[in-house]
């Protein structure tokens, strides 16, 4: 009986036509939805996970600048001797209003040794006006605070005032020789002006998240999801601040509007069906030049990024619109993005007070050179700095003064290091450290008694000192003559110690004056 049915070859065209049109269709659909989209979606999280690094690395900058002028506070006599012996001239000089407006403070707490408060003073950086201690301390904020654990630690923490930044550090004398007798707090109030500028300097987009609106699992602003057990969620928007018991305190909510939307069905795609129903091999091709290896191009930029971590500009120019807008919009994220990694190393690796080298960026120099040198014959010198009686030019000028003091002779410090071999930072407090490279020993001697008299030029009254009527300082040189692979042997700690030890010898001698110390090589 079938073999007398016959189908008309219109019927058998039409059918064929639609049956490839569904194919056609249904594949050019699943190949956008599953792959083109997939890739995008992924490209946005990697975007979305940069933002939230950044925010990251904003609030670990703050701490740190925080857990330093906690502990810069916690090693000092004056606070030592609070501690052991309350009195008000103390809370007069060192805690008025003005020291926590202009350090951003929300408030300052010294506790004695057994963790009980001893003062507080507290400010509403709103209001701009001192409140009651209460209104940030209370029980449960002391509850989450650990004392007698490390010397210092810093986090986050909820108070009646809403969460803020914490830095606790135990006091100690200012040579640290005496056991501590007690602890400094300081708080820093995570408000809309500390947000604004975290959004202005890393140009993100982030909100608050209404306490109602919280949801498990609370994953942290410091937490990678792609190394953790939560990497199904590296692609959630919502991050939290948590306390030192893993509790949310804070939400977050980043946006990432920047990214150019893309159609699902758009002109090209309708004229690519429509040219693979005439020319399917043709078409083939060319959707494998324009589509899939662009698109492989973008997966395979994405993965290098899981692998290593660092996110790279493409310069490659597509034809398809939308790849290259994507591509486009991409590579000036990336930009930006690198520029805020720039300017985060460059602040930390710069003296917030003075402008010139700190500690960390002396540390790393030091450390480089020393292995540098090692190679060669040539001569290196270490300069160590101190201001002559400066804890007396604070106590009867005040820290103003004081920190106008410290940048000017970090000026003519930098101003006197005029080579590219020639080094300057801010070692800590009121020391100053120099590398000098290739000066013989009367070559640095020159440079010690220009840098004296520059430091003589400036003139600035010092009515406490005890060697003159103006600010003077001492220097200890550490000096190598030839340098070697006898280096290997030895640190670069060695020859910091030797400078340290002539600028005691400086000071034993009567201050303003250097003493040179050869640094031998057995």
């Amino acid at each position: 009986m079938l073999k007398n049915v016959t189908i008309p070859l219109k019927h058998l065209l039409i059918t064929a036509t639609l049956a490839y049109c569904v194919l056609i269709g249904g594949g050019a659909a699943y190949y956008r939805y599953a792959i083109i989209l997939p890739a995008l979606s992924h490209a946005d999280g990697a975007l979305l996970q940069g933002d939230i690094q950044s925010f990251a690395a904003a609030l670990r900058s703050e701490m740190s600048h925080l857990r330093r002028l906690a502990q810069d506070w916690a090693i000092w006599d004056d606070a030592y001797e609070y501690a052991a012996k309350p009195n008000q001239a103390f809370v007069d000089s060192n805690m008025p209003e003005s020291t926590l407006s202009n350090g951003r403070l929300a408030c300052i707490a010294i506790f004695d040794k057994n963790a009980r408060l001893i003062h507080a003073v507290a400010y509403d950086t709103g209001a701009e006006k001192t409140v009651p201690a209460f209104h940030y301390l209370n029980e449960k904020t002391l509850l989450q605070l650990t004392f007698n654990s490390s010397d210092s630690q810093s986090g986050f923490i909820t108070t009646p005032a809403g969460p803020v930044l914490f830095a606790l550090s135990k006091i100690y004398d200012s040579n640290s020789t005496k056991p501590s007798n007690g602890y400094i707090l300081m708080l820093r109030k995570i408000d809309f002006e500390l947000l604004a500028e975290i959004k202005q300097i890393n140009n993100i987009d982030i909100t608050d998240i209404p306490r109602k609106n919280w949801h498990a699992p609370f994953l942290s602003v410091f937490e990678n999801p792609h190394t953790s057990h939560l990497a199904n969620k590296a692609a959630n928007p919502d991050r939290y601040l948590l306390n030192n018991r893993q509790e949310p305190i804070a939400g977050f909510h980043f946006s990432n509007q920047q990214h150019p939307a893309v159609n699902i069905i758009n002109q090209n795609s309708l004229m690519a069906f429509l040219t693979f129903l005439s020319m399917p091999i043709v078409i083939a091709l060319i959707t494998y030049r324009l589509f899939l290896y662009p698109v492989n191009l973008i997966i395979k930029n994405i993965k290098s990024v899981n692998v290593n971590g660092e996110l790279k500009t493409s310069n490659r120019r597509f034809l398809i619109h939308e790849l290259q807008v994507y591509q486009d919009a991409r590579n000036e994220l990336i930009l930006q993005q690198q520029r805020h990694q720039h300017q985060l190393k460059h602040a930390s690796l710069t003296d917030g007070l003075t402008g010139i080298a700190n500690r960390r960026a002396f540390d790393m120099e030091m450390d480089h050179i020393w292995r540098s040198t090692a190679r060669g014959q040539n001569s290196l010198s270490l300069l160590l700095c101190d201001i002559d009686y400066f804890k007396r030019f604070n106590d009867s000028l005040g820290h103003q003064a004081g920190d106008e003091a410290l940048q000017a002779v970090a000026l003519a410090i930098r101003s006197s290091c005029r080579r590219a071999t020639e080094f300057c930072a801010r070692y800590g407090g009121e020391e100053f450290v120099i590398i000098l490279q290739n000066s013989t020993a009367d070559e640095v001697v020159h440079f010690t008694q220009r840098l004296q008299s520059a430091i003589d030029e400036l003139s600035i009254s010092h009515p406490s000192s005890t060697v003159d009527n103006k600010v003077t300082i001492s220097i200890g040189i550490a000096h190598i003559e030839s340098t070697g692979e006898w280096m290997a042997k030895r640190k670069a700690a060695d020859l910091l110690k030797l400078a340290d030890e002539a600028l005691y010898k400086s000071k034993a001698d009567g201050r303003n004056r250097y003493t040179l110390l050869p640094f031998l090589n057995h």
